[in-house]
């Protein structure tokens, strides 16, 4: 009976301490990035619209180096596949394909979406190619934080995106969901 009553006030105390610690615990969140960009825009967007450069920065390809890909069509153009099959089932098997490319600047507005707007004033005498300092963070309560400083000057802009899709944006979504392919 003795040792039923030690085992029981074991589990208490850990009950409790569990209790404590998640009372304790920071509730929030937040994932920051920063980096500096000291090449021309054309240049950064041909390298991230390719599908190949993925395996440069992609984390499920640094989860398994030994993951098999197979590309084909004509990298950053729409029709462009990219299939992989792995060992590992944090990365399992899968397909991508590019549907769309769009630059950030296309003169057609529905084919953006713009989330807000965060001007800098650049002096005219910097030079092409000169280094922007760009730091985005995203937290729990949804709100895109981004900052972007250059020769000097800085622009901040706060994105609040806690209000979720619209209908529209549902209904097109789930229309889409008919193309994929799953194997």
């Amino acid at each position: 009976m003795q040792i039923l009553l030690i085992v029981l006030y074991v589990i208490g105390g850990l009950v409790a301490l569990f209790l404590i610690v998640a009372l304790l615990t920071k509730k929030d969140y937040s994932i920051s990035r920063e980096m500096e960009i000291a090449a021309p825009k054309q240049t950064v967007f041909d390298y991230v619209k390719s599908i190949r450069n993925q395996e440069n920065y992609s984390v499920w390809v640094m989860k398994d180096p030994n993951v098999k890909i197979i590309y084909t069509g004509t990298d950053g153009t729409p029709g462009f596949t990219s299939s992989w099959v792995s060992e590992n089932k944090n990365v399992g098997v899968g397909e991508q394909e590019i549907k769309k490319v769009v630059e950030g600047e296309s003169t057609v507005p529905g084919e953006c979406t713009p989330l807000g707007i965060c001007d800098i004033q650049l002096p005219p005498y910097l030079p092409k190619g000169s280094p922007v300092k760009l730091t985005y963070q995203y937290n729990a309560n949804q709100v895109l934080e981004v900052d972007v400083q250059a020769a000097g000057n800085t622009a901040k802009v706060t994105i609040d995106r806690n209000t979720g899709l619209a209908p529209q944006e549902i209904a097109e979504a789930a229309s889409g969901l008919g193309e994929l392919n799953v194997s």
